[in-house]
């Protein structure tokens, strides 16, 4: 019977920044895990645990040396292992010696090269500490860590420097070196609760687990985790408050620590007149600390540290040093607040003349020029009320949008930007709808976040973004792969859901990607019309995307933008009607007939001019039916297209399907009468006509 074992893996190290260590235990997992089994080792699981200071692989259930295996070993071809006569040669004699096994066991089979003897030969698994021995340094040295360092004489490049190993096969040290170290069975615990090194006795991860829990180390970080939380919970439940939750700052406070021990501390109350969100930042963002909320939604006086101690650890001098720290940071903020007060924004707006945006692309005061003539325009397409709200205010927005960027408060923190500016301008006593699109317009800043949800500011964002993109397409900034350094694919993608979201239908998307171009282009370094066609391709392909993410077929997706990206919110209702109408039983025999007409008219290129339908010239009823039946539809298609009414203009289209199907089956569209083949084709356009503006039908599989 097979012998198997546990096999633990302990890498100490130096601590490891928190950003560092998801990726890599993923990643140790995923390549570990592959390395046992090609090394047909045969663990039932795997698991990969860390903390700052130490990366732990355990494997349960494993082979401790590998099963012995029939193996096939080629030898000499056919005509060297033979002579004339058949019989055996030196050549098969020696493979066969060679292999342990009678020369009258050796069989010819195929090979590389042709037929060729084989022996089937037993070969003995290695021993499972073996074979480690080798892998372990080699799957350590190929860890994808963000950054590497050296240290001292040692050559092998590491997240952080390394201080013990623990490699353990059931009871056994599996014997390598790395990064400087050599392996055993000696561990430590918690840097300052419990320094001290221990044996570990055996490979079997609970008893590490609770080794290590003896000694203040909290091994999973899913424990570690739920004990922020737990005890965040505990501070709000204890004053009457309510925490704030960040999954993404439990995440990074327990990977910080290796005993998470939760607490409160108190928040100077002359520091709460600050703005909410530079509070949050410099709690938050800048000290990784928790904060909370009153009843009505206010913030606290209150913040939550997470210390890596035992709660007896001289508790309330950690909790004074960290108040300290953060009295400091809340000092600095208030100084910028109050420095900046001082300047209008006006003229904080006056030095963006000063400040680069891109070199080929100017300052970003020529920038804001060019958005706001672009936002002009863009004001003429969107509904009379929205217009009537943002044209007011559209120079004085555009004007200051990006005054605070020389603020000394976003200098300090640049996720501020238009946060802060928004403040300034109210403080100034500007109107509140032109402080909103100042903060407003930066929206979307990621993936999650919504559309500026005002009229002033979506124009704005919209001009801003379009003028980024267009812009860095024409000094030839496209992006590649994943080098966007102006994360133009966001800008782009802000932009069509921001005309998704205000549900701004009359938006001419080609249009105002023609004027962007035009505003730049005495500093474009291509061609403007390659630059248009890029610019149209890269939103269609954003679009596209966005529609498959919503859940909508990637054919349909494509059939409706084959007819062009003129406005996402009606391209978005084709889609909906597009893909609804699919679903129509009648579908298939419609799709096909249409994509029929397509491919006949395609092969026509612009060696035919379609011209008017002649009923002189019909001979058969088919034709003449199919003509009636267009000529009545045309009219009502033609209405619930311009009113957006598509599911309405499909449900018309499908009375066509019957007259299609008898033009199909009774008439030659390629008659040799030119004058009839023509008026037919002429036909077809007519046809064609009709959903020519919602989708290409070609491009969809009816199934």
């Amino acid at each position: 019977m097979d012998k198997r074992c546990d096999f633990l893996l302990e890498v100490g190290l130096e601590e490891v920044p928190a950003g560092f260590l998801p990726k890599a235990a993923l990643w140790l997992e995923e390549h570990g895990r592959k390395a046992l089994g090609d090394a047909l080792l045969e663990p039932s699981g795997v698991t990969v645990r860390y903390t700052p200071r130490r990366l732990v692989f355990h494997a349960t259930g494993m082979l401790s040396r590998q099963r012995d295996l029939d193996v096939k070993v080629f030898g000499p071809p056919k005509n060297m292992a033979f002579d004339q006569d058949g019989t055996p040669t030196p050549a098969a004699l020696g493979f066969a010696a060679k292999n342990g096994v009678a020369v009258t066991d050796l069989t010819l089979e195929e090979h590389k090269k042709g037929m060729a003897l084989c022996a089937r030969v037993r070969q003995p698994g290695r021993e499972a500490s073996e074979l480690l021995t080798t892998a372990l340094p080699e799957l350590l040295a190929a860890i994808p860590w963000p950054k590497r360092m050296r240290w001292g004489e040692n050559p092998q490049p590491f997240a952080r420097p390394v201080h013990w190993i623990v490699a353990l096969l059931g009871g056994g040290v599996v014997p390598f070196s790395f990064a400087g170290k050599d392996s055993g069975a000696v561990s430590y615990g918690h840097r300052f609760a419990a320094p001290e090194c221990f044996t570990v006795d055996s490979a079997d991860l609970a008893a590490f687990d609770a080794a290590l829990e003896q000694r203040f180390v909290m091994l999973d970080q899913q424990r570690r985790r739920q004990a922020v939380v737990a005890g965040m919970q505990d501070i709000a439940a204890t004053r009457g408050l309510r925490l704030v939750m960040d999954q993404d700052l439990v995440e990074e406070t327990a990977d910080l620590v290796e005993w998470p021990h939760p607490a409160p501390g108190d928040i100077d109350g002359q520091f709460m007149s600050l703005p909410r969100e530079l509070l949050v930042s410099s709690i938050k963002d800048h000290q990784k600390y928790f904060v909370f909320e009153k009843e009505g939604g206010d913030l606290a006086p209150v913040f939550g540290v997470v210390t890596n101690n035992p709660a007896d650890c001289a508790m309330d001098t950690i909790v004074a040093g960290n108040r300290r720290v953060l009295r400091a940071r809340l000092s600095d903020a208030r100084f910028f607040v109050e420095e900046d007060r001082k300047t209008p924004l006006e003229q904080y707006a006056k030095t963006l003349a000063r400040v680069t945006f891109q070199g080929d692309l100017g300052s970003i005061g020529q920038k804001v020029e060019r958005f706001t003539r672009l936002g002009e325009s863009l004001l003429e397409m969107i509904p009379a009320g929205d217009r009537d709200q943002a044209a007011p205010l559209l120079t004085e927005a555009c004007t200051l949008a990006k005054a605070d960027l020389n603020s000394q408060a976003v200098f300090e923190f640049p996720e501020l930007q238009g946060i802060m500016g928004r403040y300034y301008a109210l403080f100034q006593g500007k109107d509140e709808a032109l402080a909103t699109a100042i903060a407003s317009h930066w929206r979307p800043r990621f993936s999650e976040d919504a559309p500026p949800d005002d009229p002033l500011g979506a124009v704005v964002s919209i001009a801003d973004k379009m003028d980024t993109v267009v812009g860095c397409f024409c000094v030839g900034l496209k992006p590649t792969g994943a080098k966007d350094a102006f994360a133009l694919r966001r800008q782009a993608i802000g932009i069509i859901n921001t005309l998704l979201a205000r549900a701004w239908d009359g938006v001419d998307l080609p249009r105002l990607q023609d004027q962007a171009a035009n505003l730049v282009a005495p500093r474009a370094k291509l061609p403007m019309e390659q630059v248009r066609v890029e610019v149209a391709e890269f939103f269609a392909a954003r679009f596209e995307q966005s529609m498959v993410d919503a859940g909508f077929s990637r054919d349909v997706v494509q059939a409706v933008l084959a007819t062009g990206l003129d406005n996402p919110v009606k391209a978005r209702a084709k889609i909906t009607a597009v893909a609804a109408f699919s679903a129509h039983p009648d579908f298939p025999r419609l799709a096909a007939a249409f994509k029929r007409v397509g491919n006949i008219l395609a092969k026509q290129g612009g060696d035919m001019t379609p011209g008017e339908v002649d009923e002189g010239v019909f001979v058969q009823e088919e034709e003449r039916e199919l003509h009636r039946t267009v000529t009545g539809l045309s009219a009502t298609v033609r209405a619930h297209v311009a009113a957006g009414g598509y599911d309405d203009a499909l449900k018309a289209l499908a009375a066509v399907k019957d007259s299609v199907d008898r033009f199909f089956d009774g008439v030659m569209v390629m008659a040799e009468d030119e004058s009839l083949r023509r008026n037919r084709i002429a036909l077809l356009y007519r046809l064609r006509e009709l959903f020519a503006d919602i989708a290409d039908f070609r491009k969809i599989s009816a199934g």
